[in-house]
């Protein structure tokens, strides 16, 4: 690990406020359990910078709000399609794969991106290579999914607080 966040308190002090108080409020604030629990926000805060470096954007509370709030409707009308096509023999099904190319950074970014892109109705991401392309199985090859794609993609970018403008 770099040890670039030793000189970006701006990233280090808000994970470990957060991590503190939410020891605070799982176990109660007593002197132990607030020395105990400094110690344990410490190592957390030591392992989230690990495994989720900080970076020079600032994600956007409002965008994910608009990006989140969707998730439970979108996961319903994927898995009420799913079973209207599995139970209605009449619904045409065009099985196929649709390749679709983002430009998000590796990692974090690009997993979540696979899992907006699992949310559509009949679709599901099935591998990405170190390019950033997407193979994903669809029941219906038709639907617009690269369209969609594009839209959850530019949200999650607003989210994340990254560059509006694809490659």
């Amino acid at each position: 690990m770099s040890l670039s966040w030793r000189t970006r308190p701006t990233c280090l002090f808000p994970r470990l406020i957060v991590f503190l108080c939410l020891w605070l409020v799982v176990s109660g604030v007593s002197v132990a359990d607030f020395m105990i629990g400094t110690l344990t926000a410490i190592g957390t805060t030591w392992a989230s910078i690990a495994l989720l470096p900080c970076s020079d954007t600032r994600p956007r509370f409002f965008a994910w709000i608009r990006l989140i709030l969707p998730i439970p409707f979108q996961a319903f009308a994927a898995g009420a399609d799913v079973a209207r096509r599995a139970l209605d023999p009449s619904l045409p099904l065009h099985p196929g794969f649709v390749a679709y190319s983002t430009n998000l950074p590796p990692g974090t970014a690009q997993n979540a991106l696979a899992g907006l892109a699992a949310l559509q109705p009949g679709s599901v991401p099935i591998r990405s290579d170190a390019q950033g392309i997407f193979d994903i199985h669809c029941l219906d090859a038709r639907l617009p999914v690269v369209a969609t794609l594009m839209r959850e993609e530019a949200e999650l970018r607003e989210a994340l607080g990254l560059e509006r403008d694809r490659g």
